[in-house]
């Protein structure tokens, strides 16, 4: 992993040669300089990546496909960080997808050479990081970015999601202490990032692949705190008051942004306020009515912004993946909607709010509807998948919440049946081990209790929980 030191910045050194970036992008190739074996797998992540790394049509991020397969021609640590995700990726088909056949293309590579190949590019990446570790320049902090990106991703693909966690960890401690959020937050400026690396623009894009990764993961774990969320949007007490309109959406493209800044909003405040859950001098507060209030508002106007775009003319054909990302956004939506719902109890008391009928029907229900018509498109003959290498979450964590908090058996039924059929992983959300920690659990568990009847043993994870989600599989 990145060394950072204790002030949370990578200080790394220019290497003799080493071009600046800005100067020196070209247009990016499907190849690079080195072995045969690397260019076969630096080809393999480009062809994994080109579509990004979310199950969505809307590819709104440039990064994968262009930005960091440009700097892996004039940085070493990148091309090598980039060369061991493509191996990573080609180990993951074939321990997942393709068991019946060990051997992956002309090269013969099985299984174990893979993942020595993998361990082998993945420190030499790390190696050259650590050799510049004496002199901070924007460009390193630039590179260092793009390679934790790479780490997440290959170590998420390797069911390390902990190591996962912490080069995550990392990456954001090195934003925090290098990067000034307020100026790449505007993204209007193509000019050089303080005149040592990338584009304003692209560092942006670095920035916001960090976010949404961080929304993610914080999903999954305690461990990742929504502090990025937060710095880009604070919520100006002025608007609170303010009425959230609906929108007019021309494109997916529009409902899949709008959704992403809504879950960022809420899971950000939602963790802000943290420590003041279950306080109900604090929550009564006009202020914080008025808040709560808002949020409410603004969720409903991106669900019936999306709704609205669906019943127009621009309406994705039911069964193809762009109806598939419809439902997706709208599964989102609605799950942090009812986050906002939770956002003043602890998880010992969420059942005052989880439990009643109309949380059930406005929230859960719809969410495993969501999620059913999601895997209707998934697991159609005329479909086929856009990706199995994700590091945002789709379908997998939203039914894992579907089910923590369904009190009709129909819904559990659903979602156990989606899981079971469900082959790709997301971010840390694995399919197969969620639906282990799921039939390990008796229904009476998805009550109000925070450990079970059987001997004390931990219970699904709730919202704001401590841990992660897949804790109590470890006892």
């Amino acid at each position: 992993m990145v060394n950072v030191n204790s002030a949370g910045r990578v200080t790394t050194v220019r290497r003799s040669g080493q071009a600046d970036l800005s100067h020196t992008i070209r247009s990016v190739s499907m190849s690079i300089d080195g072995t045969e074996t690397e260019r076969r797998f630096f080809y393999n992540c480009r062809r994994a990546t080109e579509g990004g790394v979310a199950l969505h049509v809307c590819n709104v991020s440039s990064f994968w496909s262009r930005l960091a397969p440009q700097l892996s021609h004039h940085d070493e640590a990148v091309k090598h960080a980039l060369v061991a995700l493509g191996a990573a990726h080609q180990l993951f088909r074939l321990t997942s997808h393709e068991r019946s056949d060990p051997v992956i293309g002309a090269g013969s590579f099985l299984a174990d050479r893979l993942d020595v190949f993998v361990v082998h590019q993945y420190n030499k990446a790390i190696a050259i990081l650590c050799r510049r570790l004496a002199e901070q320049t924007d460009q390193n902090t630039t590179l260092t970015l793009v390679c934790c990106l790479a780490f997440i991703c290959l170590e998420s693909l390797r069911s390390n999601y902990c190591a996962a966690i912490a080069h995550l960890q990392n990456g954001l401690r090195v934003i925090e202490s290098s990067v000034d959020i307020a100026r790449v937050s505007n993204g209007s400026s193509g000019t050089n990032f303080r005149g040592g690396g990338v584009a304003d623009t692209d560092l942006r894009d670095i920035v916001i692949q960090f976010r949404n990764i961080e929304l993610c993961i914080h999903c999954f774990s305690s461990e990742i705190p929504m502090t990025l969320g937060s710095k880009f949007y604070r919520l100006p007490r002025c608007r609170y008051s303010e009425i959230a309109a609906p929108r007019a959406f021309t494109s997916l493209k529009q409902c899949h942004e709008a959704r992403i800044e809504l879950a960022s909003v809420i899971m950000s405040r939602d963790w802000e306020l943290r420590h003041r859950k279950g306080h109900a001098q604090f929550w009564s507060s006009t202020e914080v009515q008025e808040e709560l209030t808002y949020l409410r508002q603004r969720g409903l106007a991106v669900d019936k912004s999306i709704k609205a775009f669906v019943a127009g003319p621009y309406a994705p054909a039911r069964g193809t993946w762009d109806y598939y990302s419809y439902c997706m956004d709208m599964l989102h939506v609605t799950c942090v909607r009812a986050v906002v719902e939770l956002m003043p109890f602890p998880g010992d008391q969420h059942g005052l709010i989880s439990q009643t009928p109309r949380f059930q029907d406005d929230f859960i229900t719809r969410m495993a509807d969501y999620g059913a018509a999601m895997h209707g498109v998934h697991t159609s003959r005329a479909c086929e998948p856009s990706s199995d290498f994700l590091l945002e979450t789709a379908i997998i964590g939203p039914m894992y919440w579907t089910y923590v908090y369904a009190m009709v058996p129909r819904v559990r039924e659903t979602v156990l049946k989606i899981l079971q059929e469900t082959k790709h992983r997301e971010g840390p959300w694995d399919a197969s081990t969620t639906l282990k920690l799921l039939k390990t659990k008796l229904p009476q568990d998805l009550g109000n209790r925070e450990t079970s009847a059987e001997g004390g043993a931990p219970s699904l994870r709730k919202w704001g929980g401590e841990s992660d989600c897949y804790k109590p599989l470890s006892g």
